[in-house]
This record gives structure tokens, sequence and C-alpha cells, in this order.
């Protein structure tokens, strides 16, 4: 079953790619991981009934969270008091938005969404924020954590709001892109910066060492769990491993290329698993309150956008605007991707 679905989704990623090289004048800024999604998703047997995805996703995405945070620690090299100063206003700016998200939506649904919605419960507070401010990745954190403790939709509900969210950074990203232009905050920009050459060279101690934290993870978690009498999540588990072998008193001498080359697969396959895994009979149950708190959440990162980041930031704006409302509606990846446009540098 795992080898059938391996190659559904590798057959979703090569479809992807060519979809991506026929319509690249119109898609060229969406992830493959996205469209590679969306392709797994309607092939399903939920809509064209051409392939079978198992309901061991949830599964799947415990061994991609594990290897995502897992590198986190192995990049640590050292610390940079001068750099941590110059990005200090970014910062709490940005942390201000993000609480503000996380603020709102819990208090809108514990305010109102009981009435309006039985479906809904408290939990609901937490599907805006992870799936706009931290993007998929977020969303299956948050999602996971609620599925195991009984919130059966959850990871549903935020995986739709995280690829709501990716739709609406990108071609609000785009929207800003050319108002900045019209109003002369920037001259031009390069639609064509964001074209990556693939590359999977890996180093083989590297890739071992990875994975040997992630099966460590999910070898020790049972004793874990048994030991503290709460469940702990796998990832949690294996970035605590990473800490560990991080500080051996030897050096490990990893490959960063490996490392980061890991993430990035790990990410792509997360989205792609993710947006796979939507459940589209329970999104059609909450489409009311799942649309109503994107458009709040949207309404929100406009202020924002509008109103805050253009005027407090003084040096580079606009590329730190529009920074901030990349990741606040679809997540980290896009805020990146937006800025490479109008400073490739």
């Amino acid at each position: 079953m795992i080898l059938s679905e391996l190659l559904i989704f590798l057959a979703a990623f090569i479809t992807a790619l060519i979809i991506k090289k026929i319509f690249n004048k119109f898609i060229w800024l969406m992830p493959t991981s996205i469209i590679a999604g969306f392709i797994a998703l309607i092939s399903s047997q939920q809509i064209l009934g051409l392939t079978n995805l198992s309901t061991k996703l949830n599964f799947y995405i415990d061994i991609l969270l594990a290897i995502i945070f897992s590198t986190f620690p192995l990049t640590i090299k050292n610390t940079n008091p001068a750099y941590i100063r110059s990005v200090k206003k970014l910062w709490q700016y940005s942390a201000i938005q993000y609480f503000s998200q996380w603020g709102i939506s819990i208090f809108v649904v514990t305010a109102g969404f009981f009435y309006a919605w039985p479906l809904v419960t408290d939990s609901f507070g937490l599907v805006l924020p992870a799936g706009f401010a931290g993007g998929h990745g977020s969303a299956a954190v948050v999602g996971d954590l609620l599925y195991k403790l009984g919130y059966t939709n959850a990871l549903t509900l935020t995986m739709a709001m995280a690829t709501v969210g990716a739709l609406c950074s990108v071609s609000g990203g785009m929207f800003w892109i050319f108002w900045a232009k019209k109003k002369g905050m920037i001259d031009i920009f390069d639609l064509k910066s964001q074209k990556q050459n693939l590359d999977l060279k890996v180093e083989v101690k590297t890739l071992l060492i990875i994975l040997s934290i992630v099966l460590m993870a999910f070898f020790v978690k049972p004793y874990i769990v048994e030991f503290l009498k709460f469940e702990v999540p796998v990832f949690v588990l294996a970035v605590a491993l990473s800490i560990v072998t991080r500080l051996l008193p030897f050096k490990l001498n990893l490959d960063d290329k490996t490392v980061g080359t890991s993430t990035n697969i790990a990410t792509d396959l997360l989205v792609c698993v993710g947006i796979a895994s939507i459940q589209l009979l329970i999104v059609n149950d909450f489409l009311a309150p799942l649309l109503i708190m994107a458009l709040m959440g949207l309404i929100l990162c406009i202020i924002f956008f509008k109103k805050l980041a253009l005027n407090v930031f003084k040096e580079d704006s606009f590329s730190k605007a529009l920074f901030t409302w990349g990741w606040s509606v679809g997540g980290l990846v896009f805020g990146l991707a937006l800025v490479k446009i109008v400073n490739p540098k």
C-alpha cells in the first residue's frame, strides 16, 4: 500500500511539473507541491476515483514532520548578535501580527461561532492562524495534534485553510507588487527570479543521520508516553534527539546541502499529502465558517499591510511589508518568494 501511494504522489509531482511548464506564465509562482496535492486530491476516490489513498495519511504526516523539524537543530552553528539586533523591529512587528491572528480568531470563535454553527467547537479558533500564518507545516502540526486529541475534523480544516491561504498569498502578493509599481514604490520586478534548478545530490552519511534520528524518535515514543502519561508528538522527540546529536562532543561534519534537500523534499511531500488528505464532505459541512474566517484573516492582513507595515519600516518598507504579507497569509515560503520578485538579491 505504501509503495502504491508513493507512486501516486510521484505521478502527481510529474504531472504538476508538466502543467507548470505548459502554463508557466500563469502559475509560475505556485509551488509544484500544491499543484501535485490538487492532482492527488482530484484523482482520489472523492472525485474521479482513479486512485485509492489509504487512511494512514496521518502517519505519513508524522514522518514528514519529524524529518522537517529534526533538521532545524542540525543547521545551527553559531549566533550573531548583530544580525539579531538588525531584525529586531521586523521580529516585533511579525510577532504582533502573528498573535493578532491567534487572538482574534480564538475570540471570534468562542464569542459567537458556537451560536451560528453548532458543528463548530472551540478548537475551530486555531484553524485560521494554523493555516494562514504557519502555512501547511503549521496546519499539519496543529491539525494532527487536535486529531489525536479527538477532533477528527481538525486536520482537514487546517489543511483546507492553509491551501486557501497559499492561493491568496500568491494572488494577493502579485496584486501588491503591481500596485506598488503603479504607486512608484518600486521601479522593476523580476518574474523570472523564482526559477530554481532541481538539485537532488545528497551525502549518504548525512542522510543516514537524519533518518536515524527520525527512526529513533518513533522507537522511543511509546516509552516516553508511558513515562509521562500523555501524548508526545514524534516531531518533538525528533527535535530533542537532534539537539542531543548536535551537542555530542565530536564533529558530525554534516553536509548542509543534504540537510536542505531533505527538508525541501519533506516539505513538498507534506504539502502534497496534506492537500490530498482533505475530506471534501467535512469542508462542505464547515464551508460557511471556513470562508468567514478566511475573509476575516485576509482583512486583518490587509490592514496590517497598508496601515502598519508600510509606515513602521523606514528602510525597504515595501519589501518587508510584502514579506510579512506572504508569510502571514500563506506561510514563510511565500513571503520569501514574493520578496525575491522585487529584490532578487
